[in-house]
């Protein structure tokens, strides 16, 4: 149990780690490409507003912009290139003195996919282009964001570095914290089951004392509803807590301590036989669909005892004249344990709260059938120890089923 919890432990703190670190990357680098993508526009406008070319000096100035890093220096050190289309002549003029990466031929060839494009604002390759309708026809110009793209894809591949880094120095401290951190609970949780045992074995003896006690007063004096009462709810106590006792042997992993290969199918009919006189005396039957021969390495005890869990449950809150069905099939490899019965007051969904402990979902019946709400608390303690997984829910709201995957 400790070390599940400080799996647990080690997991959430790497998520949530991993999600403050996701926003805070996300921030970063959404904010970074904004902001190429804002200063490459603002130089376009620039360069729109004056035809393809930057303002003389002194106009210059007004366009300075220290947030969008647009300084004097702008004008000398951006690369761009243009291209016109002019209406009436429906010729074309090229400017590339500004970039020396691009000829002629290839500024025709951008311009060309910027006019197939439907907005007037994109990228192409690592090109930031604006086009416009103006007086003489339309102009394209493009911009060279490579330096700016770099440094953005610098800054990505560095944050990935870093991210990576830092979960897993919180995988590290998380790990070495988190004994710590459930030593409390575990704790907690073993004084609670050394409290249970310890009251079991308490009990175990007064309980038979009682009900020695009563068997004798049966025998020396007339049958009485009182003692026949007193001796069933001493069975039931006596069944509680042997519950009980099961359940703190269970928490203790005994059913990893001792594993063999046994035939799963054998042990499921050796059930099934055990309790359909039980079934039968409530004018009910027990339905098998059992594949043969199905081998399974496993603590052959416990698992004997989850299938009787499984099918008395089945037989105890079936409806009166139904059919319960016990099915073990082979799926790859994968085992599949499946339980159905026809039960009164279902509704369609997941019913994971019977694996509750002392779950009971109706008082009344589950006095009636002699239920504590702990057997399959018990049934999914063992399927968990042997990696599987149970599950209960109803597809119809009218037929309860237990899967087990082991």
């Amino acid at each position: 149990m400790e070390k599940r919890l400080q799996n647990k432990f080690t997991l959430y703190s790497v998520v949530a780690a991993f999600i403050v670190i996701l926003i805070i990357f996300s921030s970063i680098i959404l904010g970074s490409y904004f902001q190429v993508v804002k200063r490459a526009d603002q130089i376009l406008e620039i360069l729109m507003q004056n035809d393809g070319g930057f303002p003389e000096d002194d106009q210059f100035t007004e366009f300075i912009n220290e947030i969008n890093a647009i300084s004097a220096e702008t004008p000398y050190s951006t690369r761009f290139f243009y291209v016109k289309y002019f209406n009436e002549s429906k010729n074309y003029g090229v400017d590339i003195g500004k970039v020396s990466s691009i000829s002629e031929e290839q500024a025709l060839t951008y311009s060309a996919r910027a006019l197939d494009k439907e907005s007037e604002r994109g990228f192409i390759d690592h090109f930031r282009f604006f086009q416009k309708d103006k007086e003489f026809g339309k102009l394209l110009i493009f911009v060279d964001c490579s330096r700016d793209l770099n440094l953005h894809y610098s800054l990505v591949l560095n944050g990935l570095v870093i991210s990576i880094i830092a979960l897993v120095a919180v995988a590290l401290i998380a790990r070495i914290l988190s004994q710590k951190a459930v030593e409390p609970i575990v704790q907690a949780y073993e004084r609670q089951k050394q409290f249970i045992t310890d009251a079991g074995h308490e009990l175990k003896t007064p309980l038979a004392v009682i009900k020695t006690n009563a068997e004798v007063l049966e025998l020396t004096t007339e049958k009485s509803k009182w003692l026949s009462s007193i001796k069933n709810q001493v069975n039931r106590l006596d069944y509680l807590v042997g519950s009980l006792l099961d359940l703190a042997k269970l928490d203790e992993n005994t059913a990893r301590e001792s594993k063999e290969e046994f035939v799963l199918t054998d042990t499921v009919q050796e059930v099934i036989d055990n309790l359909q006189l039980l079934a039968t005396s409530d004018q009910k039957r027990i339905v098998s669909d059992l594949d043969p021969n199905i081998l399974f390495k496993g603590n052959a005890e416990s698992i004997q005892k989850l299938i009787s869990i499984l099918v008395e449950n089945a037989v105890k809150y079936s409806d009166p004249q139904t059919d319960i069905l016990v099915s073990l099939k082979k799926e790859e490899r994968k085992i599949i344990l499946l339980t159905k019965n026809q039960a009164s007051d279902l509704k369609k969904g997941n019913y994971a709260q019977l694996f509750d402990r002392f779950y009971r979902d109706d008082v009344s019946r589950n006095s009636q059938k002699g239920g504590h709400g702990i057997g399959l608390t018990i049934a999914k303690t063992i399927v968990e120890q042997h990696s599987g997984t149970i599950t209960a829910y109803s597809t119809d709201g009218k037929t309860l089923e237990i899967k087990v995957v082991l």
